[in-house]
């Protein structure tokens, strides 16, 4: 059983390189980070989300820390992921820039995503309950729980 650890190795060499990947992926264009961003005035809160995006030039949009694949620091430490790949898309589609805003505790997100800091929250999961304070886009991705179970089919009797 030794020599098969020994030899396989030198024969096929693997190296795991996907964090590579994920570290070379580049940052869309004009992201500004953002902090201490106060909540909308009552005169824009009357206003559409739109308007008042249009009017600040900015997505503002708050996120946590390294949610990988959807939001993450790169090896320049820049955000990038497939949420902020959409989130570049749409910017560029309305002609603004993204601001981002990292937040640190998850309990006070939904609270200052109504009161209008940001428009947008990334890499949130939804369920029932928590669908009662958000409203969430359609997937586009989608994630499955699984056991992993360790199988024997040798003979556990005490015969």
């Amino acid at each position: 059983m030794i020599l098969p650890n020994l030899i396989l190795p030198s024969l096929i060499p693997y190296e795991y390189k996907g964090v590579k990947t994920f570290e070379a992926m580049d940052a869309p264009a004009s992201v500004r980070k953002l902090k201490n961003v106060p909540p909308l005035s009552h005169a824009d809160r009357d206003k559409s989300r739109l308007t008042v995006m249009r009017e600040r030039g900015t997505i503002r949009v708050g996120y946590f820390a390294n949610n990988l694949p959807l939001v993450f620091r790169n090896g320049e430490d820049k955000l990038v992921g497939f949420d902020m790949e959409k989130l570049a898309e749409l910017a560029n589609d309305l002609d603004l820039k993204l601001g981002m805003v990292f937040i640190k505790e998850r309990q006070n997100s939904t609270e200052m995503l109504s009161d209008g800091r940001w428009i947008f929250l990334l890499a949130v999961i939804s369920y029932p309950l928590r669908a009662l304070d958000i409203t969430f886009s359609a997937p586009y991705t989608h994630y499955t729980a699984a056991f992993i179970a360790f199988f024997c089919s040798c003979n556990l009797s005490r015969e």
